[in-house]
């Protein structure tokens, strides 16, 4: 009987590292250098496989392939990360999703204005080899900010593409790849708390700050990967950015205000803030103008508990603003 293999890689710390780069096309290869941020995720998805294309090739064979043939390589990266919102967290992803950053503002830029080396790696000193994954020209198109009232903190959920990805393996690494040193904490344990989070309705008028159970602030740039001739694959921006509200929770009469000025096509302000959870306190706030609310019909769960869910689209209002962030 064949022997069974039990060495499986279970209780290994894995580390998600992102760094900005230089310019597009530019694989980050010094992280401390590069300033980067270890991710606090909860979930990541990295890909490690070289994805394939048509099978080939196809026109000389009567038959099928012989057994030397294997798919060509494209080199497209794709996937998810689920993250803890701290305030470097929410810069990184909000700048490579929003556009540049300074003095506590984001401005919104109309193409991909910063690209960043997602990187992969088990956090361990010692034991079997480990790799290190790189997506290069990674780009978060987009972030879901969420707060769940039944948890304490605010999650990012985001999805990002990339034009290429690199497997290196940790005892024969590149030159000039450098790594933090082992163990690699999150950079920032200041977690911004969703017990402290609000969705105020109108906050330069009635601010009004409404009771809900769950929250999402969707920011979505779109996006467009293709394959060229010159670039292979080239991610870029897909088109119009949109923020969407989804807002969940119980009827009252703050929620049936959102339910008239929609059936009278009243556009609000709504302000989503939070709060960081420690000191030196940060403060996230994201306005986003003239909401148009798709409310979906009145039920309840149980006696005397009646949900109200809502989703919303932000419009531009005649100044032509529809979001703005701040981070402060």
């Amino acid at each position: 009987m064949p022997q069974a293999v039990t060495n499986r890689r279970v209780r290994r710390k894995a580390a998600a590292l992102l760094a900005p780069q230089s310019g597009k096309g530019v694989l980050v290869d010094n992280f401390p250098a590069a300033s980067a941020e270890r991710l606090w995720s909860r979930e990541l998805n990295v890909a490690i496989d070289d994805p394939k294309s048509l099978p080939g090739p196809w026109m000389t064979e009567l038959e099928t392939e012989g057994e030397g043939a294997r798919y060509s390589i494209m080199e497209r990266t794709a996937g998810k990360a689920l993250v803890m919102a701290t305030p470097k967290s929410v810069e990184y992803l909000l700048r490579s999703n929003w556009g540049p950053y300074g003095a506590g503002v984001l401005s919104l830029a109309s193409q991909v204005s910063e690209y960043f080396t997602l990187a992969w790696i088990e956090d361990v000193a010692s034991g079997s080899p480990q790799n290190l994954v790189r997506a290069q020209d990674a780009w978060f198109h987009r972030v879901v900010i969420r707060a769940t009232r039944s948890s304490a903190r605010v999650v990012l959920d985001a999805l990002y593409e990339g034009r290429t990805g690199r497997v290196d393996p940790l005892n024969a690494l590149p030159g000039g790849v450098v790594l933090p040193a082992s163990p690699m904490p999150p950079s920032d344990l200041r977690v911004f708390s969703a017990r402290k989070a609000e969705i105020i309705r109108e906050p330069t008028g009635a601010n009004i700050s409404l009771l809900y159970e769950n929250l999402e602030v969707i920011l979505d740039q779109g996006v467009i990967a293709e394959w060229t001739m010159t670039d292979k694959w080239d991610v870029r921006k897909g088109g119009k950015t949109y923020c969407f509200v989804r807002f969940e929770g119980m009827a009252s009469d703050e929620t049936w205000q959102m339910l008239s000025d929609n059936r009278t096509g009243t556009k609000r302000r709504f302000r989503f803030q939070a709060v960081t959870n420690e000191a030196p306190l940060v403060t996230l706030t994201v306005d986003v103008f003239a909401i148009d609310f798709e409310i979906e019909p009145i039920g309840h769960a149980e006696p005397g508990w009646i949900l109200f869910r809502a989703f919303g689209r932000a419009t531009k209002t005649d100044t032509g603003q529809f979001a703005s962030i701040t981070l402060a």
